[in-house]
């Protein structure tokens, strides 16, 4: 299942409404919540914040449907209690030049627009 309340200060895009990718929240109410421990997780990026909220995660567990996350690492110290019982897998990514041709296939392919650095 698709963690539908990750949550972002930035406003919407023309085609986005909340709730679907993310539920929309003033970065004043999101600092709040922060401040009082209810994201799992919250970052930054390009002067905007985004997190995911744990209440999201117990509204899934009590659908009794399994919540997938990707988290940061340093997520985990919260997760890992007997609250949440997670499963945790670690990816890891592939070679360089691995990851090099798969991005030249894709700008090939059209699929990207511009080589990644």
């Amino acid at each position: 299942m698709h963690l539908r309340h990750s949550v972002t200060s930035r406003k919407p895009k023309v085609d986005e409404r909340d709730g679907q990718m993310y539920g929309f929240m003033s970065r004043t109410e999101m600092e709040c919540d922060i401040k009082n421990g209810r994201f799992l997780e919250h970052g930054e990026y390009d002067g905007n914040l985004y997190g995911t909220k744990i209440n999201s995660i117990h509204e899934v567990i009590e659908t009794g449907k399994i919540c997938i996350l990707d988290v940061n690492p340093q997520a985990l110290k919260v997760l890992r209690t007997s609250e949440f019982l997670p499963y945790i897998l670690f990816i890891e990514a592939p070679d360089y030049e691995v990851l090099k041709a798969m991005n030249r296939s894709a700008i090939e392919s059209g699929v990207v627009t511009k080589q990644l650095t």
